[in-house]
């Protein structure tokens, strides 16, 4: 339950921190870049921009997730046969940040396997 009242926060954190303006979205991949450290600068940085794009990607796909999820628990009934519910129990698997961490690597894994890396 906790997970579900704390999703607007996450929305929030994601827009306003990472991705609000030009300057945000360049910094989050330069301290990717800082975290990737291969001697190359400008393969850092292009590495950098494909996985803030993919942590970006699965951001979305989450939040899409997320609001099919919560569309489905409010035309549930109020009884505690909602805790058994596929839809109660996305929120409790893993929080939204492990979420988009498992989705990222998803997206990434399929972009190697497609050749694209």
């Amino acid at each position: 339950m906790i997970e579900i009242k704390s999703l607007p926060n996450y929305v929030s954190h994601w827009i306003t921190d990472l991705v609000d303006s030009q300057e945000r979205f360049e910094f989050t991949i330069m301290t990717k870049a800082t975290e990737i450290n291969s001697s190359d600068p400008e393969y850092n940085y292009f590495y950098a921009l494909l996985v803030r794009h993919d942590q970006l990607l699965a951001a979305v796909f989450v939040f899409r997730q997320d609001l099919v999820n919560l569309t489905h628990l409010t035309k549930l009934d109020l009884d505690p046969s909602i805790i058994d519910s596929p839809a109660f129990n996305y929120f409790t698997t893993h929080n939204f940040q492990d979420r988009v961490y498992f989705m990222a690597q998803e997206i990434f894994a399929q972009r190697k396997l497609l050749g694209k890396i």
